[in-house]
């Protein structure tokens, strides 16, 4: 079990032998994973990546309403935009003729990449379509990205604090206890 304390946050020792046995079936059966090793092995011998790791696993529980909220949000636009786009075959739009077509433009329109070409069919047939993007980029944009970011963040911040006390706590812990040794061995 993965707690912080005296073992704090320790990588498996079968995680890192299953690794090893991998890489070294990759050099005689060609199956091409090596450079997937090779990441384990640097999570395995750097402690700070591993307990990164285990501090964003752990802030994943939180961030789960903010992104059932952006999820629901994605699907309710997408709903719209199958209504509001659906002016049948003649204008048909490879971004939005079907439903992954449809979901994908939409998250590529959050990502503002490519950003034209997925709005220009659907405004060449109605211009008033450029009131359903506007608002679509700007409540995804500027208030459920940033909403989604900021409960990361905080929550990251607050397991991230908790580590470093629990960590600190320990040193000093380890710390009386050598003194105490020392102490007692000196006299």
């Amino acid at each position: 079990q993965l707690t912080y304390g005296s073992r704090e946050l320790l990588m498996p020792m079968w995680v890192k032998n299953c690794a090893l046995i991998i890489y070294y079936l990759d050099l005689f059966f060609d199956l091409r994973v090596r450079n997937y090793c090779r990441v384990i092995f640097l999570v395995t011998h750097f402690h700070t990546v591993w307990s990164m790791i285990i501090i964003i696993l752990r802030i994943l529980p939180d961030a789960i309403d903010a992104a059932t909220l952006f999820i629901f949000y994605i699907l309710f636009s997408f709903w719209l935009a199958s209504i509001t786009f659906d002016k049948g075959p003649e204008h048909a739009s490879k971004y939005m003729r079907d439903f992954p077509a449809t979901l994908w433009t939409l998250l590529i329109l959050l990502s503002n990449n490519d950003f034209p070409s997925a709005m220009m069919p659907a405004y060449d047939v109605n211009r008033l379509t450029i009131l359903f993007f506007a608002v679509y980029l700007i409540i995804g944009i500027f208030v459920l990205l940033n909403l989604v970011f900021a409960v990361l963040y905080t929550s990251f911040l607050k397991r991230h604090q908790i580590y470093l006390e629990r960590k600190a706590q320990n040193t000093k812990q380890a710390f009386r206890k050598a003194f105490t040794l020392l102490a007692l061995s000196s006299s």
